[in-house]
């Protein structure tokens, strides 16, 4: 394990330990567990800011395990793009593809379960925003904004045909129907 892992699985294993009210030490002989006066004791204030903590460092981890692998990343389901700035950020070489309709669920791309659920009134509470304001809003957050393209429209309509010819080495699945859901994990 390249030692800038060792951290990263370090620090994500400190946080656990700490939700459980425990903190980790190493030592020449291994780990050991003891408990901790605080959480300020454990981690500096921007782990406490980053309310998807484990899921950062989780999606650095992968890009660890990825980085000598060819291909692109996708995102279906976007919204204002904050997991996706932290794919772009942790994959500033690769192409993004960023797929979505910035206007939200539609009612009638709903299944008759997810009419029920979380369909009914999400696009009139969804946004304010413009979906052209939306985009605008995702890619002023990308620190790699050249990298990204996007793909306006409900999935899977929005595969154009270069799209089809790329090797896919991350996507992230967040649309939240199943019609859209099940289309990705065809098509990727």
């Amino acid at each position: 394990m390249s030692l800038g892992l060792f951290r990263k699985s370090l620090a994500l294993h400190q946080w656990i330990a700490n939700k459980c009210g425990m903190q980790v030490f190493i030592s020449c002989e291994g780990t050991t567990v003891a408990p901790i006066s605080s959480w300020d004791d454990v981690f500096p204030t921007r782990f406490k800011d980053d309310p998807d903590y484990v899921l950062t460092r989780t999606l650095e981890l992968v890009g660890e395990q990825l980085k000598d692998q060819p291909g692109s990343a996708a995102e279906v389901g976007v919204y204002k793009g904050t997991f996706a700035h932290k794919i772009n950020q942790v994959f500033p070489d690769r192409k993004l593809f960023l797929y979505d309709t910035w206007e939200g669920p539609d009612v009638k791309t709903c299944s008759s379960e997810e009419r029920g659920k979380s369909c009914i009134g999400v696009k009139e509470d969804w946004s304010d925003e413009t979906p052209e304001r939306l985009m605008e809003i995702v890619r002023e957050g990308m620190v790699h904004p050249e990298m990204c393209v996007f793909r306006r429209g409900l999935f899977p309509e929005t595969i154009l045909p270069e799209d089809e010819n790329e090797k896919f080495v991350l996507v992230s699945l967040d649309v939240n129907l199943y019609q859209p859901t099940r289309a990705a994990l065809e098509f990727f």
